[in-house]
C-alpha cells in the first residue's frame, strides 16, 4: 500500500517546542505595548527559564510566581497563553484584579500580541468583524476560548469549565468577588473537571 505525504504528515506527531525557544521564534512585540519592539528577547529574561519549563510540564499542575514588579513574568504568561492556543488549545481562564485592569491588558497586551505574532493569525478571528468571537473579554481561538476576567467580577469567574487558569496579580484581588467569596478559589472551581488541569 502506498501512503501519500498527506497520510505521513497527519499521522506524524506535533512537536512542541520549549516555551522559551517558542518565545524567542515565534512571539513579537508591538511597539505600542514594549520599549524593545520586535522579537522577544529571551537573553533579557534568563530568570524565567525554569518557571518557563514548568509552565509546559506535563507532571506540573501548579506553579506559584513569587517575584518584584516589572520582571517580565507577565510577558512570559501571555507567551505561555499564545503556546497553549498553537499547541494545545483548551478553554483558558485569564484573571486580574479588576475589570478595569482586564479591560486594560486585553486590549494593550493580548490583541497587541495576536496582532504582532504571525503564529497566531488566522487562529483568532479580526476583532474588529462583527460576531468574531473576539470581544474585550472572550477571544475564541480554533478549538478553546481565552476568558480575560476581574476578580471584582462574579460574573467571569463561573460557568463554563476552563483547562488553564492564570491567576495575575493576585495580591490586589478583592477578599470577595461582590458577595460569592474569594474569586481565587471561585476560579478554581472552574477547572474541577479537567484532570490534566494547569492552574498559574
Amino acid at each position: 500500500m502506498i501512503y501519500s505525504t498527506a497520510y505521513y504528515k497527519a499521522i506524524r506527531p506535533v512537536v512542541r517546542p520549549p516555551l522559551m525557544e517558542f518565545s524567542a521564534e515565534y512571539i513579537r512585540l508591538s511597539k505600542r505595548t514594549s520599549a524593545e519592539a520586535g522579537r522577544y528577547n529571551v537573553k533579557r529574561v534568563p530568570y524565567l527559564a525554569d518557571i518557563a519549563e514548568a509552565l509546559t510540564d506535563k507532571e506540573t499542575e501548579k506553579i506559584v510566581i513569587m517575584k518584584a514588579a516589572q520582571m517580565g513574568a507577565t510577558q512570559l504568561v501571555m507567551n505561555y497563553i499564545a503556546h497553549i492556543v498553537v499547541y494545545d488549545p483548551a478553554p483558558i481562564l485569564y484573571v486580574l484584579p479588576t475589570l478595569e485592569v482586564a479591560k486594560k491588558v486585553s486590549k494593550q497586551r493580548i490583541q497587541a500580541m495576536i496582532d504582532s505574532s504571525p503564529i497566531l493569525a488566522g487562529r483568532f478571528r479580526d476583532h474588529r468583524e462583527r460576531d468574531s468571537g473576539n470581544t474585550l473579554f472572550t477571544k475564541e481561538f480554533t478549538n478553546g476560548i481565552l476568558i480575560i476576567a476581574g476578580a471584582n467580577s462574579p460574573a467571569g469567574l463561573r460557568s463554563m469549565p476552563i483547562r488553564y487558569l492564570i491567576a495575575d496579580e493576585i495580591d490586589g484581588y478583592p477578599e470577595s468577588a461582590g458577595d460569592e467569596g474569594s474569586p481565587l478559589e471561585l476560579a478554581l472551581k472552574r477547572t474541577t473537571t479537567y484532570r490534566n488541569r494547569k492552574v498559574v
